[in-house]
């Protein structure tokens, strides 16, 4: 029997409302409980419609992201599930498909995926793309029972084309912008292009409101959104949902700041951090990664509000 959510994204969608979706990556080794505690907080914020949780980000293998979409829901924040084709076939895809419906979970981001990060003798396999699959959610329905070995005779591939070399990208600046929600307040929102990668973490900054609700002594704060499964921070015992108030002798109150106190920090050298979890201060070390295994990492995708 479905489990009725929400669908908070469509309907505000479908009365024209400026929304905002964030992004949570389910990494290798990540934990349910911290994706929802995440979520759980991104819902003190008004204008955030949605989650997208992803599959296969940056073409690293992580976690399922269906039940990952389950937990989000089940916090009050509506999910979008990356539905990646990369490694699955029509079945498989089908199967997820069943899946989410069985679950209530109605918003799906078609993707054909990135190319494995990972080396493998194996080739990837990409049965379908994300054009055919979203032709096929389209004409699908409940179950989407049209993926089937057949479909393929119904709509063929296309043939290759050559792609043009792109022109070399310019390096852009971070994206911001602000705005007053229905009830008077004010949000402000800012793109990160990465994320530091001594630590091996992900983040976004916090408002004053969210820095109040993690019961932090400034108006602003640096939120840990997802930890590398074998990075420094994820052996140092650093979780998803950690606030990061001090890094060595200096404070954190937002992004600026931590870059900032990491760039100082010597790679391999061993310094303390201090994060605010479940409203109480924690005390940790941790080894910072050498330039050498920061290039091993993914790049992260971070979102500050």
């Amino acid at each position: 029997m479905n489990r009725v959510v929400v669908n908070q994204l469509r309907q505000r969608l479908q009365r024209g409302e400026f929304v905002v979706m964030v992004e949570i990556t389910p990494g290798r080794g990540s934990r349910l409980a911290e994706h929802a505690r995440v979520a759980a907080a991104l819902t003190a914020v008004p204008q955030i419609a949605a989650a997208s949780i992803t599959s296969n980000a940056g073409g690293h293998s992580g976690e399922d992201p269906i039940p990952v979409a389950r937990a989000v829901a089940d916090v009050g924040l509506t999910p979008n599930v990356h539905l990646t084709c990369v490694w699955m076939d029509r079945r498989g895809l089908g199967r997820d498909l069943d899946r989410l419906h069985a679950l209530g979970l109605e918003n799906v981001f078609a993707m054909t995926g990135d190319w494995p990060a990972e080396k493998t003798r194996v080739r990837p396999r990409y049965d379908i793309d994300s054009v055919q699959l979203t032709a096929t959610l389209a004409e699908g329905g409940q179950g989407m029972r049209v993926l089937m070995p057949d479909w393929e005779a119904m709509v063929p591939h296309p043939p290759a084309a050559p792609h043009p070399p792109l022109p070399p990208s310019a390096p852009r600046a971070p994206m911001a912008w602000s705005f007053r929600g229905d009830d008077g307040r004010d949000f402000a929102f800012k793109m990160l292009s990465g994320g530091p990668r001594k630590l091996g973490i992900e983040y976004m900054e916090l408002g004053e409101q969210l820095a109040s609700y993690f019961k932090l002594a400034g108006k602003s704060g640096v939120l840990v959104t997802s930890v590398d499964a074998d990075g420094p921070a994820a052996k140092a015992g650093l979780k998803a949902g950690d606030a990061i108030v001090k890094l060595g002798s200096d404070s954190i109150a937002d992004g600026d700041d931590l870059r900032d106190a990491l760039s100082e920090a010597e790679g391999g050298s061993e310094v303390a951090i201090t994060v605010q979890r479940d409203g109480h201060p924690v005390e940790l070390k941790v080894t910072l990664a050498k330039p050498e295994q920061r290039r091993k990492h993914r790049e992260a995708r971070g979102v500050s509000l």
